[in-house]
């Protein structure tokens, strides 16, 4: 007989504490295969921060400003942009609160289940394993690195 293992608690209020209550959106206004450039969120992102495009198809590619012109946001996709085009929707999660204060856009909750997995940069599993359960610290993704 096989048992389904659930959550504890403790792993479900950590999972809900990584949510984003908030998302904001913009459009985008012109693509190319390198870039996508976005209109909308000018007032709310900054160099660095993640977002995710959205394709004709609905697949989601994530992608990271990396220049701000007046009101537009260039962002460099982290896949192909095929099916992105002009008008598809660009979103962000919001700043979001924790026990630790607020929280930067770009961070990843590493636990020790992690260890062993494969993932890739951005934390998403990769092994074909199911989801990484959050640990109950943020990281950034963006750091200096650690002393030798």
């Amino acid at each position: 007989m096989n048992r389904i293992r659930r959550p504890s608690i403790a792993e479900l209020r950590g999972t809900i504490a990584h949510h984003h209550a908030a998302t904001l959106s913009g459009r985008v206004t012109a693509v190319s295969s390198l870039s996508a450039e976005i209109s909308g969120l000018a007032a709310q992102l900054s160099i660095g921060d993640r977002m995710t495009l959205s394709t004709r198809n609905g697949e989601s590619i994530a992608a990271e400003i990396i220049a701000v012109r007046g009101n537009t946001l260039q962002a460099a996709p982290f896949g192909a942009t095929f099916g992105i085009g002009a008008g598809a929707a660009a979103f962000a999660p919001a700043l979001h609160a924790t026990a630790g204060g607020r929280q930067p856009r770009g961070s990843l909750y590493p636990s020790n289940a992690w260890l062993g997995r494969v993932i890739d940069p951005l934390g998403a599993p990769l092994d074909g394993h199911g989801n990484l359960p959050p640990g109950p610290v943020a990281y950034p993704v963006r750091a200096s690195p650690p002393p030798a």
